[in-house]
């Protein structure tokens, strides 16, 4: 049965605060891989944007699967279908993680410069702003991954949020919180609340809440099955269980100052 990932979000959020009067509205289309779907993140910002001051309701939907490269988005035609049919405010778009530095041999790194320019050219035909998710890679210094993706960012000519730069300060400015991303891979929710915050930020324009959300639940990606697949908007595919993200008071204030 088709059910809409944001009204799931929307039901399950719990605010420690009342919600903003009459929010303006932003469609945003998220396009990534595991990175993306781990810890639903575009649930995490609906949930900023909407406690934000002012508030922005956020009609979000997300193209994504395992593994998946913005190359393979573009040259399977989904990423140009949904944008054909979607009329969306906001493309947000994250490549494989350590992208655009490349291991010797790796022609799916070696294209994606490629197919970000494709992407942006197409994204922005269809009339939407693009905002790119920078990533992190524990095989290569962040230091020069945030170097790189923010040329590669100005080149583009498109708003990014460091992602893999914001973890560090993190790291940087309080030890006592627990560990984003484990085994440096696939970031655990207080990772992905990190991205949230600086995503809600950039297509918003607006401040994150004073006080922290409780809790989140949104669909689990996370080892579905049947898998997420980018044949289609994950609202119209099988719908897992949700899954509840938690933060707490002084982690959220900790994320805020860095993101």
């Amino acid at each position: 049965m088709r059910r809409r990932v944001t009204l799931l979000a929307s039901l399950a959020l719990v605010l420690s605060h009342s919600a903003m009067s009459a929010p303006a509205n932003l469609r945003v289309l998220f396009v990534g891989n595991s990175l993306t779907y781990y810890n639903s993140l575009p649930s995490l910002v609906f949930a900023v944007a909407a406690t934000s001051t002012p508030a922005t309701r956020i009609d979000f939907e997300m193209l994504a699967a395992p593994g998946a490269s913005i190359r393979q988005h573009l040259d399977e035609g989904h990423l140009g279908r949904v944008l054909a049919d979607g009329h969306f405010d906001v493309v947000v778009f994250q490549e494989m993680g350590g992208f655009p530095i490349c291991a010797t041999g790796s022609r799916e790194c070696e294209a994606s410069p490629a197919a970000l320019e494709r992407a942006v050219r197409l994204i922005k035909k269809s009339g939407a702003r693009p905002i790119m998710l920078g990533t992190y890679q524990p095989t290569v210094g962040q230091d020069m991954l945030s170097r790189v993706s923010r040329e590669t960012a100005q080149h583009l000519g498109v708003d990014w949020f460091d992602w893999g730069a914001a973890l560090q300060r993190v790291a940087a400015r309080d030890s006592k919180i627990e560990t984003l991303i484990p085994n440096n891979f696939h970031p655990l929710p207080a990772g992905s609340w990190l991205a949230a915050i600086g995503l809600a930020k950039l297509i918003t324009g607006a401040a994150p809440s004073q006080h922290a959300i409780t809790t989140v639940c949104a669909p689990n990606w996370i080892g579905a099955r049947p898998a997420l697949t980018n044949t289609s908007l994950a609202s119209k595919q099988f719908q897992p269980p949700p899954n509840c993200s938690e933060i707490s008071e002084s982690t959220y204030q900790v994320l805020k100052e860095v993101s």
